[in-house]
């Protein structure tokens, strides 16, 4: 987990604030707790901590939102709200809100659920090979021809979350990392419901490279194996497992790291 700030280092500027920035914390978090019990939730407690991007924010000066904003793989996602443009979003699939008084279906976009308003011809079909998915994860040839059809027809959906206000999330292009031959060899992908269309566009780190390194690591742990340490850690017994059981092609440049365009889930603010 990063840290957003060090408290051990704080700037003339954070040091001068950091009274007021405590105070504005407490009030934001009774605030929270108030707004979680009468919605029939589990108030959440937070401490100060250097995790804290709340509290990064109130050392910057920044006043705080007037409501929650919505969180990226769990850390408060300020930028969506505050900066206009369209932001690349990883679509975990239809999820359950837990706030039982918001109807309606829910996207899990970096693990936070925004609730569908409404949607095009493209994104009704797309819920419905959501909606089989989550019943089944396994998807036959039929599935895959639904999928096919549903993306064809450009899915594009009207979402909010809490106060905010309406955005849109619609198929783009996006940036992604990867293996090369997984690149070449990948097309849309049921796991991470992106993927397709691939195109590599910057070589990160060759694959000789990569498995140079991926030797060196093997070999270090062998060598303390053959040295009769007295036991191995669990990460040194995961490391040798994960790289003996790396099942190398004859082409080194298939391990190459490397970056791409493909098609990907993008929102922006309406």
């Amino acid at each position: 987990m990063p840290d957003f700030f060090d408290e051990n280092a704080l700037t003339p500027e954070q040091k001068a604030r950091y009274d007021r920035a405590v105070a504005e914390y407490a009030r934001i978090q009774e605030e929270n707790r108030s707004r979680l019990e009468r919605a029939g939730r589990a108030p959440e407690t937070h401490q100060i901590s250097p995790k804290s991007a709340l509290f990064a924010r109130l050392l910057e000066g920044k006043e705080p939102l007037p409501y929650p904003p919505p969180t990226s793989f769990s850390y408060p996602w300020y930028d969506i709200i505050e900066t206009p443009g369209k932001y690349q979003v990883t679509l975990g699939g239809l999820v359950a809100d837990a706030n039982a008084n918001d109807t309606g279906e829910h996207l899990l976009l970096n693990q936070c659920p925004w609730t569908v308003v409404r949607h095009n011809e493209g994104g009704g079909r797309f819920l419905v090979f959501l909606r089989k998915l989550a019943a089944s994860p396994a998807v036959d040839d039929a599935g895959r021809t639904f999928l096919q059809d549903a993306l064809a027809a450009k899915p594009e959906f009207v979402v909010t979350y809490g106060a905010w206000g309406e955005f849109r999330l619609a198929m783009g292009r996006i940036i992604r990392r990867g293996r090369r031959a997984a690149v070449v060899d990948s097309g849309f992908d049921l796991h991470t419901l992106d993927g397709g269309n691939a195109v590599i566009v910057k070589l990160l780190r060759t694959g000789v490279e990569i498995r140079a390194k991926s030797d060196a690591t093997l070999a270090s742990v062998r060598n303390r194996l053959e040295q009769s340490d007295p036991g191995l850690s669990v990460f040194d017994q995961i490391t040798l497992a994960s790289e003996s059981g790396i099942a190398r092609s004859d082409h080194p440049e298939d391990d190459d790291l490397v970056e791409y365009d493909c098609d990907g889930w993008v929102l922006e603010r309406l």
